[in-house]
């Protein structure tokens, strides 16, 4: 019988350039599992940690930008792995993020700045194609952006 499993996040990070988001996507490295795609932010949960703060601390951490404003989406990302068996559910954060170099870890080779279309050539998951456009829908739109400030808005 598959198991259900929690124990990562995703993290779409965005800025704003000339009044729209961009999204940082990040291409993982050779040394890592499905090495040379493009991805969004994704990070384990440690032990005694929440998800959001796993999300603050890897955005540190693979980035180096700091986070101005966290909200936790209304929709998760899941999926299904044969070798384990089991169902992954992951909470999805959308974090805004502060102006300022991207400074990379070495779990990944390059970063790059897309707007949506540039974003969903790259994605290599499916889930996070579809979970960007969701992202976009609640940035863009007034009242799904009053949503997440007025009841998904994490406290930092």
């Amino acid at each position: 019988m598959s198991g259900i499993v929690s124990n990562f996040v995703e993290v779409f990070l965005f800025r704003y350039f000339e009044g729209k988001p961009k999204y940082l996507l990040l291409k993982r490295s050779e040394k890592v599992s499905t090495p040379n795609i493009w991805q969004v932010l994704t990070a384990t949960i440690n032990t005694g940690e929440t998800a959001f703060q796993t999300a603050i601390r890897e955005i540190g951490e693979e980035t180096g930008l700091k986070v101005i404003n966290l909200y936790s989406a209304p929709f998760v990302s899941s999926f299904y792995r044969q070798d384990t068996d089991s169902v992954h559910i992951a909470p999805i954060f959308i974090a805004e993020v502060s102006d300022g170099s991207v400074v990379i870890s070495d779990e990944h080779t390059e970063c790059k700045w897309c707007n949506l279309d540039e974003a969903i050539n790259l994605l290599y998951w499916f889930n996070q194609i579809e979970n960007l456009k969701l992202t976009d829908i609640h940035l863009k739109e007034e009242k799904y952006f009053k949503t997440l400030t007025e009841t998904k808005k994490i406290k930092l």
